[in-house]
């Protein structure tokens, strides 16, 4: 598997950023103002594939979870930044603590590095902003979802009436309204709860 990972990246690593300039190109060809966001390679981890900027309204961004909150897990977005005088933001991080949370917060905040801290909302969770509440019969639906294929027998299915009522009942859930905030995960992004 990890052979197979490592030729997948050598085959699509190249293709990136040119891919990345067609895009650009016909984003420009009818917008010339808005900023574009360029995601690094492998999951929006690595800067490896980008030369030069070809863009000068481009932000760099990238993906960091469960790092330590130190300047080293950041040093090769810095040195990017750094020599190419571009700036970044981190577009996927958290799911950790809320102590994490803040280190890691106040060290992009340190480098002047915009945040976008994931998830927003998501199901039993106290590391994201809002917390849906899991329906009665949600493991039904999630052990489905998760089954085997070679595995799968339609008589291990929730009968349909029943998933139809689990899933409404999720949507439910899901609403704003019906979720719980999280006050301390807010506070560990230096923001207030309502």
């Amino acid at each position: 598997l990890v052979g197979c990972i490592v030729a997948i990246g050598l085959y699509l690593n190249p293709r990136l950023e040119p891919l990345y300039r067609e895009i650009v190109a016909a984003v420009r060809s009818v917008d010339t103002n808005h900023v574009v966001l360029l995601a690094g390679a492998q999951w929006s981890t690595s800067f490896a594939v980008f030369s030069r900027p070809f863009d000068a309204n481009a932000v760099y961004t990238y993906h960091k979870f469960w790092a330590a909150p130190t300047r080293d897990s950041l040093q090769s977005y810095l040195n990017f930044s750094n020599r190419w005088n571009v700036p970044l933001l981190i577009g996927e991080t958290g799911e950790l603590t809320d102590n994490w949370n803040e280190s890691f917060r106040r060290l992009h905040d340190q480098f002047g590095i915009g945040w976008c801290f994931w998830p927003y909302k998501n199901l039993d969770s106290d590391t994201t902003v809002v917390s849906i509440q899991k329906p009665a019969g949600w493991d039904l639906i999630a052990n489905a979802g998760s089954m085997d294929a070679k595995a799968f027998e339609p008589g291990s299915l929730p009968p349909r009436e029943q998933a139809l009522a689990i899933l409404n009942a999720y949507l439910e859930a899901a609403k704003f309204e019906n979720g719980r905030i999280n006050g301390s995960y807010l506070n560990s992004l230096g923001l207030a709860a309502p």
